[in-house]
This record gives structure tokens, C-alpha cells and sequence, in this order.
């Protein structure tokens, strides 16, 4: 019989979320703050470690990812998005598009707008709200593969509308882990 490769369930899945998240996708182990993030606006995470306490210097290179937010005081706006980038770090350094290591505002590098450094980061994917009645839980997922042990999350916020102090949004990437038999 031929190997198989299957995909392992990974339990240690990483969770960027604001620092009184609620909801139930898992404890937070990265701070991002989105509430009050404008219309056009973005917003970096702290530097993540995707080891997630795995094999030290070891970590997975594919992960589903799942953003989730839950609107408050408002209807989302009709077919907005939230996008997600990847800002790879080498040696939990040198970051690209002017990013820096804390949970902070993004405006990009000095010299460049938002739009000319977003180009520099990996786009991972969108959200793609729904008019929907208050309170209403969006959510979506998707794949990719995370080139570096070290990188920040970077949310920009494309829903015409503020991100309220009400909303919770959270971002799970969950480890997608191959094992041969």
C-alpha cells in the first residue's frame, strides 16, 4: 500500500483579537485592536511567532485562516470587506511596508501611502460583509501558506462604516499539519 499523506488537526491554533474579546474561537495569544478602526483605515498586530509553542524554530507553513465579527449598534454596510495581509519578518526583524512590532495604527511606510505599502505585504484574503439585522456574526475562511516563523497581521478596513467600539472581530489561523503514514 502507498503512503498517504493526511492532514493533522492542529489544537494550537493562534488567536488576534482585542484584549476583551468574548467570543468563543479560542483564548487570545496575539493583540490586535480593530474597534473604532475607520473606514480606509489600518491596523497591525503585534509580532506573532507562528511556533505557537511548538519544536522551537520549527512551525507550520499552511494555515486556515477565520476571520469572525460580530457587528454591534449597526448593520454592516452591504458587501464591504475587511482584507487581511501577512507582513513576513525574518529573524523576528526587519519587516516589510514600514511595519513595526506592536499592536498600533498602519499608515505605511514614510514616503509611501497605505495602498503603495500594502503591496508589499502578502495578501491573505477578505471578509466580505452582508447587510444583515444587528447583532449578525460574519465569518469565512481560507488558506494559505506563511513563508516566515515571524510576521505581523494587518487589517484594513474596506465597509464604508467604522468598525464600532461594540463590535468583536477575531482572526484564528489554525495550523494545517501534514502527516505521512
Amino acid at each position: 500500500m502507498p503512503n498517504e499523506i493526511l492532514i493533522n488537526s492542529a489544537v494550537n491554533s493562534l488567536v488576534f483579537s482585542t484584549a476583551d474579546y468574548s467570543g468563543t474561537i479560542g483564548p487570545q495569544t496575539d493583540l490586535l485592536t480593530l474597534k473604532g478602526l475607520a473606514d480606509g483605515a489600518a491596523r497591525q498586530s503585534d509580532l506573532a511567532d507562528l511556533d505557537n509553542q511548538h519544536i522551537a524554530n520549527k512551525w507550520p507553513r499552511d494555515f486556515s485562516i477565520t476571520p469572525v465579527i460580530m457587528w454591534f449598534d449597526l448593520a454592516p454596510p452591504n458587501f464591504g470587506t475587511i482584507d487581511i495581509y501577512w507582513g513576513a519578518s525574518f529573524l523576528a526583524g526587519g519587516l516589510p511596508g514600514g511595519l513595526g512590532v506592536s499592536d498600533a495604527n498602519y499608515t505605511g511606510s514614510a514616503g509611501s501611502s497605505l495602498a503603495e505599502s500594502l503591496k508589499q505585504l502578502q495578501f491573505l484574503g477578505s471578509l466580505f460583509s452582508t447587510e444583515d439585522d444587528d447583532p449578525i456574526i460574519q465569518q469565512t475562511t481560507f488558506r494559505a501558506s506563511l513563508p516566515t516563523q515571524h510576521g505581523v497581521l494587518v487589517v484594513v478596513n474596506n465597509t464604508d462604516t467604522a468598525i464600532s467600539e461594540s463590535t468583536q472581530l477575531g482572526i484564528v489561523l489554525t495550523p494545517i499539519e501534514f502527516e505521512v503514514q
